[in-house]
């Protein structure tokens, strides 16, 4: 199945820059509710000038000169800018592992300025309940997530940055779902790195080789 992509107006961008009650905002971006089962997320890094101002002119500018550094691959790298292809590579990717959330790319002026998500109703941020769960819960949703990034990892993913913020938990049925999958700490090949499967699971191993010392 093809990836969803949907191009939106300066004016609406301007407008999700703008929305109050986010449903969460992070160092990299906002996340707005878009429709009843769908969020979108936004990325700072992409329009950081004209959401720091809420100026249409200074967003205008901001696109402008995003688009001139994404043609230069050192810059963007740099600067944290996602090109459109690797957005596009992962949701292929994604879209044969259990973590498939990115359900469609966010254009404007056919440039990437955020993504479409899955909406998880029921589930909650593992890092805001962990300290207060029991060690066999928490046992329990490690485990599950240490099978889905082994799962991400044999389709090419390698989530360089997961800890308990980038999992989300539903306590009724015991269901666990990897977020943030989209932004650049979750890279589409090794490179130089040796031991990069180790490194994508060094949060959630160091958690269960702890709680086995109580065991």
């Amino acid at each position: 199945m093809s990836t969803k992509i949907i191009e939106i107006t300066i004016d609406e961008l301007m407008d999700e820059l703008k929305k109050e009650g986010n449903i969460d905002r992070g160092g990299s971006g906002i996340v707005n509710d878009y429709n009843e089962d769908t969020l979108i997320k936004i990325y700072y890094s992409q329009v950081y000038r004209g959401y720091k101002s809420k100026k249409m002119y200074d967003l205008i500018k901001a696109m402008e000169l995003n688009k001139v550094y994404m043609n230069n691959s050192k810059l963007s790298n740099m600067i944290g800018l996602i090109s459109k292809e690797s957005l596009l590579t992962k949701c292929e990717r994604l879209a044969n592992t259990r973590s498939n959330i990115i359900k469609g790319i966010v254009l404007c002026e056919d440039y990437p300025i955020g993504v479409l998500l899955e909406k998880y109703i029921g589930y909650t941020r593992l890092n805001k309940i962990y300290s207060d769960l029991p060690r066999k819960e928490k046992v329990e949703y490690l485990s599950k997530a240490r099978e889905l990034v082994i799962e991400l990892m044999d389709h090419e993913i390698y989530p360089t940055d997961m800890e308990d913020n980038n999992l989300m938990v539903n306590r009724d049925n015991g269901d666990v779902k990897v977020i943030d999958l989209d932004d650049n700490y979750t890279r589409l090949d090794p490179g130089c790195c040796s031991n990069i499967r180790a490194l994508c699971l060094r949060f959630i191993d160091f958690e269960l080789n702890e709680f086995k010392k109580y065991m």
